[in-house]
Order: C-alpha cells, then sequence, then structure tokens
C-alpha cells in the first residue's frame, strides 16, 4: 500500500494480511493450482496469445481467491472484468507520477469533489471484489 503514514499502513494491512498468512495459503492452494491448470488450458487453446494479458487475468484471480475465497471471474470470462486491470493500469501510471509531486494529489483523485462526478479511483476494483463477494454469500446459502 502506498499509506505514508506508518500508523494507517499498519491498520489498512491488518485487513489484508490474514489472505496471506501460511495457513490461509496452504487452504487455498488447490483453488489456485485450479486457476493456474485453467490459464494453462487457455493458454495451450488460444495458441499464441499476448500473455501479459492472460497473466494478468490469473494474478487477479488468485489474488481473490487467496483474499475473498473466491475468483473474480477473469480466467473464466477471458476479460478485464468491470474494466479493474485497465483502471489499475492507469493508477500505477497516475501515482509513478503523483509520487514526485504528492501536493498535486490533494487537486486530482484526492479531491472531495471528484466524488460528486462519481470517479473513484478504486471503484472499479471494489465492484470487482463485490461481486466476488456476493457470489460467495450466494455459495454459502446453498446447503451442500
Amino acid at each position: 500500500m502506498s499509506e505514508l503514514d506508518p500508523t494507517e499502513h499498519i491498520r489498512k494491512n491488518k485487513n489484508l494480511m490474514p489472505g496471506y498468512s501460511l495457513s490461509t495459503l496452504l487452504r487455498t492452494e488447490p483453488h489456485i493450482d485450479a486457476l493456474i491448470l485453467k490459464l494453462k488450458a487457455h493458454l495451450l487453446k488460444l495458441g499464441r496469445v499476448e500473455s501479459s494479458v492472460w497473466f494478468n487475468f490469473a494474478a487477479f484471480d488468485i489474488v481473490g481467491q487467496a483474499i475473498l475465497s473466491r475468483p473474480f471471474g477473469f480466467l473464466e470470462k477471458g476479460e478485464d472484468v468491470g474494466g479493474s486491470i485497465a483502471n489499475s493500469r492507469a493508477l500505477v501510471t497516475y501515482i509513478a507520477l503523483l509520487g514526485h509531486a504528492q501536493w498535486l494529489h490533494d487537486f486530482l483523485l484526492g479531491n472531495p469533489l471528484i466524488k460528486l462526478f462519481g470517479a473513484h479511483p478504486h471503484q472499479h476494483i471494489a465492484e470487482t471484489a463485490a461481486r466476488a463477494l456476493a457470489c460467495r454469500a450466494e455459495d454459502e446459502k446453498i446447503p451442500g
């Protein structure tokens, strides 16, 4: 995370760290293996592809599986679900540039007025995560 305040950095990371604990990784390993096999099947079926796109799909799905116990569906759909990857790439560029002029952030994406226009920097991935959580909740309702 790019949080500059050490106390806030720790607080925010505490929400994510359980997804990366050894016990969680061991429990999710079979699911992650299945996602890797799905990636392999796509690559073999499609032959010549832009592998970076499919590796991005796999990485996002693996993170979803590790943190939310549910992949986001990038590999399943073979597309950038909700524009999350494109948005993340734009944010990386933004962060790289604003890392040198942090004061500009308050006038750009850090400006509270930007929410009035419905433009939230993390909106795409937040919506993708919310859909994954909703699917997971539905799966938990089904006895079985």
